[in-house]
């Protein structure tokens, strides 16, 4: 067993460690294999059921879990990535693991979301206590945003206060924009916590 902290002073020292705990980071590694597999093979099956169907059921939970799985890639060392299905809360939770920060995710995969998803969001938001939330939708945003002016259209992103919503199907658009989004807000919060201090 890995006794923390250690300190590792030359290289000989780390092939040593490596070589005493091999095991240890082996079972380590292949552990977080097996849950990218599962996840990928999970997520695979819910893709299969979309294809099978016209259920909104499926397709939003083939959608969560997508954007679990970006979610995981970007922030699983810093938050807590919670999605069990509770009602009256947000699809996705992310639970700071060291700071009392969190933030709701609402994902939508529905060809028109309604000024209704959006007032549920914010009400959800609300109810929840939630720091910072994002609204993600497959689809272009028509209506419910504060100008109604023009959609939010594919690949296109709106910052309204505490509130960001993402339109996007794409995988790395989706990871550059929470990854940028979540260390701004890190940054202001520090700096906010920072001056209550003085």
């Amino acid at each position: 067993m890995i006794q923390y902290p250690f300190t590792i002073n030359n290289k000989q020292e780390l092939e040593n460690h490596i070589a005493n705990n091999q095991e240890e980071y082996e079972t380590f590694i292949n552990c977080k294999a097996n849950e990218r597999i599962k996840d990928l093979e999970e997520i695979q099956q819910l893709y299969k059921r979309t294809g099978n169907c016209d259920s909104v059921v499926h397709k939003g939970k083939y959608n969560e879990k997508w954007v679990t799985l970006v979610l995981k890639e970007v922030l699983d060392d810093k938050y807590h990535i919670i999605n069990d299905g509770k009602t009256k809360m947000m699809d996705i939770q992310l639970v700071h693991r060291k700071k009392s920060f969190k933030i709701g995710i609402e994902c939508k995969y529905k060809k028109n979301p309604s000024k209704a998803d959006i007032d549920k969001f914010r009400r959800d938001k609300v109810l929840n206590k939630f720091d910072r939330s994002i609204f993600i939708s497959c689809y272009p945003i028509r209506s419910g945003l504060c100008d109604n002016k023009s959609p939010l259209g594919i690949n296109e992103v709106k910052l309204l206060e505490d509130e960001l919503f993402i339109v996007t199907e794409d995988h790395t658009f989706l990871k550059t924009i929470i990854s940028l989004y979540i260390d701004t807000v890190e940054e202001q919060k520090c700096y906010y916590d920072q001056k209550m201090l003085f």
